[in-house]
């Protein structure tokens, strides 16, 4: 209960900031955008994400992700995002997450997430880029116990797997 009212008292806090509109990030989003997620996590998880623009400087993001390995099961969730630039053709950006999952036992969960992220082009014209986000995802399981990956690693779920509370992404990404 504690870690929900902090998410909630910091996303309340920073909700005036979401009212925002910047002029700068204008040109640095596109459209839509299509993402290969964590592909330094491969090892554990696949995840595919599109995002698109829905105001100058705030986007929807929704993600599919495949968890295999020691903790298998599947997750989807929506992300709202609001950008700012900042310096060296570098992106910040506030992001708040929901959605759910069913992990390798059956067990169902809902998540809810809130971070920071920051993106960076890794050319002049801005197609590709590097996305790094941080923040904190709560797993709440219904319908079924969800930490029950075949390996006997209790808590792995909470730890690496879907439901872990520390939210640590690497993507890449192009802008179409």
């Amino acid at each position: 209960m504690r870690r929900f009212s902090f998410v909630l008292f910091t996303l309340l806090y920073t909700l005036p900031t979401w009212a925002q509109d910047s002029l700068a990030t204008r040109r640095e989003l596109s459209r839509f955008t299509l993402y290969a997620g964590n592909p330094v996590g491969l090892i554990n998880r696949l995840r595919v994400m599109g995002e698109i623009k829905v105001s100058n400087n705030k986007t929807l993001l929704a993600s599919y992700t495949q968890f295999y390995g020691f903790v298998p099961g599947n997750q989807v969730y929506v992300e709202m995002r609001k950008y700012n630039l900042l310096l060296n053709a570098k992106l910040g950006y506030y992001y708040v997450k929901a959605g759910g999952g069913q992990s390798y036992g059956g067990g169902n969960y809902v998540l809810a997430g809130y971070g920071i992220g920051h993106q960076w082009n890794l050319h002049t014209a801005g197609k590709f880029f590097v996305q790094m986000t941080e923040g904190i995802k709560i797993c709440v399981p219904f319908n079924g116990e969800v930490d029950t990956a075949p390996n006997g690693f209790k808590g792995l779920f909470y730890l690496a797997g879907p439901g872990a509370i520390f939210d640590f992404n690497i993507s890449i990404g192009f802008k179409l």
